[in-house]
């Protein structure tokens, strides 16, 4: 007979699997976006004059790894309600935490594949602003002056866009350490609750010392309020 916590251990193994999925789903994401991804290849493809076929090709990779991220993001969310929804049965502190631990994860990589996917579809905006533009002074030999002026202005534009991809690189880095790190902690918690719930006896020995705490705490007050009354009675009375 299968039990709500054998239940709950199935589901979180399912979804350790798909977070492992997600991150890297998303790191790969990431990676389009700050190193140009389409939108900076669609301006090399443009400049080498090759076939559009190949960009095309980039933006089917990048969209169909959006779709997968979306649909990870999905299952993982079903998973999480199903695990609350167990945790609230079980009445377990642990189960709780671990349903808590998930939905911050499922939060941190939805705030990252948007913001991924916004810097994205600024660049494609940008490409196709320079692209027109370029297309128009290839028909207009009058306007080639503008033309130049825009093609300096999007290199320029191109070069600050690298020095921030580098630094949002460097960011990235430093968050995926940081989130591997929480990771590592919330698995120790796990497993020092466990320890707790299995070992026996173990909760009612802490309950024994903090109810000794307690009531030495108790004694040693009641010992120098007496020292306090007796030194007031004897220079007072």
């Amino acid at each position: 007979m299968t039990t709500p916590s054998s239940e709950f251990d199935q589901l979180r193994r399912e979804a350790t699997k798909l977070e492992r999925q997600l991150e890297d789903r998303v790191s790969k994401y990431q990676l389009f976006s700050t190193n140009g991804g389409g939108d900076s290849a669609a301006l090399d493809y443009t400049e080498m004059g090759l076939s559009s076929r190949q960009n095309g090709a980039s933006d089917n990779n990048h969209e169909a790894l959006a779709s997968e991220i979306q649909r990870t993001m999905s299952a993982l969310g079903n998973l999480t309600g199903n695990m609350a929804n167990i945790a609230k049965r079980t009445n377990s502190a642990q189960h709780s935490l671990l349903v808590k631990r998930y939905r911050e994860i499922l939060f941190d990589y939805k705030a990252d594949f948007e913001k991924a996917a916004q810097a994205v579809q600024k660049r494609r905006e940008t490409a196709a602003l320079f692209h027109g533009a370029g297309r128009n002074g290839s028909l207009n030999n009058e306007d080639g002056g503008a033309t130049e002026h825009l093609l300096r202005e999007r290199n320029a534009i191109n070069n600050s866009i690298k020095s921030a991809d580098t630094v949002l690189s460097q960011a990235s880095e430093i968050r995926a350490n940081l989130r591997t790190q929480r990771n590592s902690l919330g698995a120790s918690m796990g497993y020092v609750s466990n320890i707790a719930s299995n070992v026996p006896g173990l909760n009612h020995v802490m309950d024994a010392i903090r109810r000794k705490k307690s009531r030495d705490d108790l004694i040693l007050s009641g010992v120098i309020a007496t020292c306090i009354l007796f030194t007031l009675w004897y220079l007072f009375g």
